[in-house]
């Protein structure tokens, strides 16, 4: 199969990319789209659970590393704290979250500059993919949120794309490649879960992107340049815990009670925090009161997981299998709109309601309740845009990752592989969250579109082959 995107190009063809007015048009709407989404998600609630838990060591930071600081949930090591630097920096929502869209607005800016001055990438796929990331609601309604998902999300897409740029332009060790691995560091200081990405990726680019002489002192520097950035969190984790980490302490809590995706399993465990044998377990171990997202609990969940799948690996097969398919269609996260309507399961209920009404009386519904309407009506968008971007980048990434693969493609890798590190991640360890997926959004939207370029290509020249 022909791949044509895996060589750089040409000044004289890079001057045939999108200018002038149409650039213009679709930044315009893009910025629209993320100061729309902020306003119809500003009564989000998102991972508000989780916000005492920054709170809490933002206290730590503001005391002197005092971990006793920690008085709401008494756990200094979970999550991780680059969330709470922010709180400290912006301590009101609002700023945080203009900052946390401004940064994706960048982070588009640097993906398209990536695709347009780097590989040889078709015009129309190109134009798609701007025009797509002008009405991408679900982006910016996922960084509408005053959580860490968002910025770590916008970091790992930010080091993918740079580190893309390095490997397109050849260079050894330049701006792109260094700016890379501090994006990746950066991001594992908001959260541990793509802590293992850039070895990945390390270990795909020194075996396939680039001749093994040339790419290990690249690889060497850009590693260094992802890790780096973890060394204070370590330093901090020492100083309350006695040991050295690189992640906070919940992986344990989340591998467990992710058996309880299965139905009926052998352990009567389900997906919550409050999972009573998750407790009953901990607290068997370790005494009344014993906190799950301790150091010590963490690590004793984090050996009963594995305990767990020999004792069940058909269960923990299923539980796999179940996940990835959620991750397949379950889209993206795609906003809170609905939380205008009426608060928690209210707005849903009405949202129902308006959508049917919508989809079969619009003029009625727009002449009646112009604002519900609108509301719906983006909502609705959104989760649909979220879904098919999604599902469709899923469907072709066998293809465009053998494709790639094949051609030595090393800037199309660099843009997979997020992709499915995050999504073998969350089947081999958590269960299925459309927030999980969004974190690589942008990547997903990219690959949809070459994807099904791709696609479109190879059947094209199946029907015009001679019999």
């Amino acid at each position: 199969m022909d791949v044509h995107f895996d060589q750089a190009v040409s000044p004289k063809e890079s001057d045939r990319r999108p200018k002038g007015p149409l650039v213009l048009v679709c930044w315009c709407i893009t910025i629209a789209a993320a100061a729309l989404a902020l306003a119809l998600n500003r009564e989000s609630e998102g991972q508000s659970g989780v916000t005492a838990y920054f709170l809490d060591i933002a206290d730590v930071i503001r005391a002197g590393f005092d971990p006793a600081a920690a008085s709401r949930r008494g756990i200094p090591t979970f999550p991780m704290w680059g969330y709470s630097w922010l709180m400290l920096a912006m301590p009101d929502r609002w700023p945080r979250l203009v900052f946390q869209n401004a940064l994706a607005l960048v982070v588009i800016a640097l993906l398209l500059r990536m695709l347009a001055n780097g590989p040889r990438m078709d015009q129309k796929e190109l134009t798609a993919i701007r025009i797509l990331f002008a009405f991408s609601l679900p982006w910016f309604a996922f960084q509408s949120v005053p959580w860490e998902q968002g910025v770590a999300g916008s970091l790992t897409v930010a080091g993918s794309a740079l580190l893309a740029a390095s490997v397109s332009a050849r260079h050894r060790i330049a701006w792109p490649l260094v700016g890379s691995g501090i994006a990746f560091g950066l991001a594992s200081n908001f959260r541990s879960d793509i802590l293992l990405l850039p070895l990945v990726l390390a270990s795909v680019w020194a075996l396939s992107l680039l001749p093994r002489r040339r790419a290990a002192g690249a690889c060497a520097a850009w590693l260094v340049c992802a890790y780096l950035p973890l060394v204070p969190w370590g330093l901090y984790t020492r100083n309350i815990t006695g040991q050295f980490l690189l992640s906070s302490t919940n992986s344990g809590q989340v591998s467990t009670i992710s058996f309880g995706v299965v139905p009926d399993n052998p352990w009567g465990i389900t997906v919550s925090d409050e999972d009573p044998h998750l407790r009953r377990m901990v607290e068997e171990r370790f005494g009344p009161g014993a906190r799950p997202l301790s150091l010590e609990c963490d690590r004793f969940l984090n050996a009963r997981f594995r305990e767990m799948v020999k004792e069940a690996p058909g269960v923990y097969l299923h539980k796999v299998l179940s996940v990835s398919v959620q991750q397949l269609l379950g889209g993206a996260y795609s906003g809170e709109f609905v939380l205008l309507l009426a608060p928690g399961e209210a707005g849903t209920d009405e949202y129902l309601r308006g959508r049917a009404e919508l989809l079969t009386r619009p003029l009625k519904s727009l002449r009646t309740h112009p604002r519900e309407a609108g509301i719906i009506a983006a909502q609705l968008f959104s989760g649909l845009l979220a879904k098919l971007v999604v599902l469709v980048s899923f469907c072709v990434l066998p293809l465009t990752f053998w494709s790639a693969w094949r051609a030595r493609s090393g800037w199309y890798l660099c843009l997979l592989i997020p992709i499915l590190y995050k999504a073998a991640t969350v089947s081999l360890l958590a269960w299925a969250q459309p927030r999980f997926t969004s974190a690589v959004y942008p990547l997903h939207l990219v690959n949809a579109v070459a994807g099904s370029g791709i696609a479109f290509r190879f059947l094209a020249d199946r029907v015009r082959r001679p019999a």
